[in-house]
């Protein structure tokens, strides 16, 4: 069974618990696997408002593939909207993305918006 794809008609139809569920199972049976890890973490932010856990999915996608933008972007929201508390590690995580991809733009965006933040 595909439950990267089982998640994701789970996800469409609001079923964000069998969503989560079989993302969760997807994640145990590939743990190399980016896309439950990448998918559990917008789950856990948007829909099931579970930060502590966004924030360890974002994580463990970025720590599995150091070069996956959206991982970085994941956790930069996450930050910025939603743990707050954690602003402060905005600047470090990006940094240290951006040494790992020189030429990622969209990194350097997201750290010259953060810095223009400050600046207001």
């Amino acid at each position: 069974m595909n439950w990267v794809g089982l998640g994701i008609q789970r996800k469409q139809l609001g079923d964000y618990e069998g969503a989560r569920d079989a993302w969760e199972y997807a994640k145990s049976i590939e743990p190399g696997n980016i896309v439950p890890w990448n998918n559990l973490g917008d789950l856990y932010h948007f829909y099931l408002k579970n930060y502590t856990k966004s924030e360890e999915n974002w994580k463990k996608t970025v720590a599995i593939r150091s070069d996956y933008v959206q991982g970085y972007r994941g956790l930069y929201e996450l930050y910025t909207y939603s743990m707050k508390e954690k602003t402060a590690e905005i600047p470090i995580m990006l940094k240290r993305a951006i040494e790992k991809n020189p030429t990622a733009n969209d990194l350097k965006a997201m750290l010259a918006e953060y810095e223009e933040s400050l600046a207001k």
